[in-house]
This record gives C-alpha cells, sequence and structure tokens, in this order.
C-alpha cells in the first residue's frame, strides 16, 4: 500500500471520528451556542452522525480489508 492510500485510510477514519463527534455534541452540548433552534440542531446533528457512521463503512470496505 502507497503512502496517499495509507493517508486516504487514516484520514477517512479520522474524519468519520469527527462527523459523529460533531454530530453528538451538537445534539446534546451546544444548546447556549448557536441560536439554531431545537429542530434544526437534532436534524443536523442526526444528519452528521449518519454521515460518519457512512463514511466509517465505506472506508472500512475500502481500506481496512484485505
Amino acid at each position: 500500500m502507497n503512502n496517499s492510500a495509507l493517508f486516504f485510510k487514516w484520514f477517512g477514519a479520522v474524519m468519520a471520528i469527527l462527523y459523529i463527534a460533531f454530530g453528538i455534541w451538537l445534539i446534546g452540548f451546544s444548546q447556549n451556542s448557536f441560536a439554531w433552534s431545537q429542530s434544526v440542531r437534532f436534524g443536523v446533528g442526526g444528519l452528521a452522525v449518519v454521515y460518519g457512521i457512512f463514511r466509517m463503512f465505506t472506508t472500512y470496505n475500502r481500506y481496512f480489508k484485505s
């Protein structure tokens, strides 16, 4: 495996974790940080979590499966 594939493998994994963490933070811990309504934060955070899980599976299938 060359260096660029290795970079994208770990970059994809880190980005997936960051998406999930951002979604959970947006749903649970950002009440005072944003002026968005609860439903907007829940929707955007939920989408971020779902997309992060999707990225985790696609990154795993593409780079981590031997």
